[in-house]
């Protein structure tokens, strides 16, 4: 089916962007297209080595049903359905944050291989803010500290995790089904990393609540307990506000709550010692 498409698709002019934060990604661009009366969603990413590794993942997703149907790939070019309806809003409902909420945990329920050097992302993009004098000796002193005394005793569990878990990239349909539409952001990972985001920049109290509700009717969250919350978060501030710089956008939010982290973790490491 998608080499009977994508030859008419590559030849309209008409094709237009979707307007969605989607066209902020990585992985190129995204469009709305028509063809023989028929509605698609294009992603043209950068090269071809990028669109094999998102077909890849989706690949090892795609079976879970969260995701937009996946058409096909030509070259650079990622086919799928389109979901008629309207993107996922910052003041959604709490039953929509509880679909979201399943999404996730089916997602987590695809393991991955643990990678050889999974600590090495993070050392990298702390001592990048170090270098760019956004963090001092003794602000990476604490953050080290806090790393291994965080982290959990044996192997980290790593599976698929949606890495950017933000309204625009979910999609409500006219039938009042919930799609993740981002596909380049489903990627191997820290299991629960994708969690930190939305916590931060996306949920209210009652929305963290609805989400976790949803995560738990399809999947174990015993694993998400405040101290693995901390070591992820504090992955996620680091290796968050490094790509940020790297980008040449503002990262002072998230050095503020990599601060108001160190706080708190010091806190109650303070009390825990007068115990």
């Amino acid at each position: 089916m998608a080499k009977k498409i994508f030859p008419d698709i590559l030849k309209d002019p008409s094709i237009t962007p979707l307007q969605s934060n989607l066209n902020d990604a990585d992985s190129g661009e995204v469009f709305l297209v028509e063809d023989r009366g028929r509605r698609y969603k294009l992603r043209i990413c950068d090269d071809v080595a990028q669109a094999r590794y998102i077909e890849s993942n989706i690949m090892k997703v795609r079976s879970k049903g969260v995701m937009t149907h996946y058409i096909g790939r030509q070259g650079r070019n990622l086919l799928f359905e389109y979901i008629p309806g309207r993107d996922l809003r910052k003041d959604e409902d709490c039953d929509t944050v509880y679909k979201v909420g399943q999404i996730v945990g089916r997602v987590h329920a695809i393991k991955v291989q643990r990678p050889s050097d999974p600590d090495a992302k993070f050392h990298r993009s702390l001592n990048y803010l170090i270098d760019q004098e956004l963090l001092d000796q003794e602000d990476k002193k604490k953050i080290e500290e806090n790393f291994h005394r965080l982290k959990p005793e044996g192997k980290t569990e790593y599976s698929m995790d949606i890495q950017d878990i933000n309204p625009s990239n979910f999609r409500k349909g006219d039938d009042g089904q919930v799609h993740l539409v981002d596909e380049e952001n489903v990627i191997p990972n820290l299991k629960g990393y994708g969690f930190i985001k939305p916590f931060l920049h996306w949920f209210k109290d009652e929305h963290k609540r609805s989400f976790l509700e949803g995560y738990r009717s399809v999947a174990d969250d015993s694993f998400f307990d405040d101290r693995f919350r901390q070591f992820v978060q504090l992955n996620y501030l680091v290796i968050h506000a490094s790509k940020l710089h790297k980008k040449k956008r503002p990262c002072n939010k998230d050095l503020g709550w990599l601060r108001n982290l160190l706080e708190e973790t010091e806190q109650q490491y303070k009390v825990g010692h007068r115990r």
